[in-house]
């Protein structure tokens, strides 16, 4: 392949980027190109790693009748785009998977970032799933994730622990179709009843 062809098929390349570009740019590259071309294939050729999520460990407890907590306090997000010109990616959407949900829970979060959001339920099967849509950069889903909190309306409360999954999906790269999804990380909840004091009513006597 001529220079010229080099230059032709390059271009073809970085119009529909992907995660295997870098590495057909280093093939593909003729050894009597000018260094130019070499400098395209550093600069120009982006790769993207799959989003990841971090930072969840260990199992939170609610107790009965007590505020809400929240479920992931420290999760992390990162979505970077390695080889190219570097960067990060944005993220399109997270869903937060419960197993275990019972009619008494209860959810909420912190939509600052005004995303679109749908919240569903099976009380049958016991599952129940938030999903947050929206092109947005990791820093703000990881803020959003971070802010799901639960509580508990029940006096008394099934006492199954809960367990909260968490994913992520990414934008696709500029010129590509192709999404990717992150690897999951899960809290469990554990739900802690309480004895309510005994309440002492008054009598009469019937006359």
């Amino acid at each position: 392949m001529n220079s010229i062809g080099w230059l032709d098929r390059l271009a073809e390349i970085l119009s529909k980027p992907s995660r295997r570009t870098a590495l057909r740019c280093r093939r593909m590259r003729p050894q009597s190109a000018p260094s130019l071309i070499e400098l395209l294939e550093i600069r120009k050729c982006p790769a993207i790693v799959t989003p990841t999520l971090g930072g969840v460990s260990g199992t939170g407890t609610y107790f009965e009748n007590s505020a809400p907590i929240s479920i992931a306090p420290t999760l992390t997000c990162t979505n970077v785009i390695v080889g190219g010109l570097g960067g990060v990616n944005n993220i399109a959407s997270a869903t937060v998977t419960f197993t275990n949900w019972q009619g008494e829970d209860r959810l909420n979060f912190n939509n600052i970032f005004a995303l679109q959001h749908s919240f569903g339920q099976d009380l049958s099967a016991h599952t129940a799933i938030l999903t947050i849509t929206g092109s947005d950069t990791p820093d703000h889903y990881q803020t959003l994730l971070r802010s799901v909190i639960y509580w508990n309306v029940s006096d008394a409360p099934n006492v199954s622990a809960r367990v909260a999954t968490f994913t992520v999906t990414s934008d696709p790269l500029a010129g590509s179709g192709t999404t990717l999804d992150s690897n999951s990380v899960t809290r469990s909840i554990a739900v802690s009843a309480t004895n309510d004091a005994p309440l002492l009513r008054t009598w009469k006597r019937p006359r």
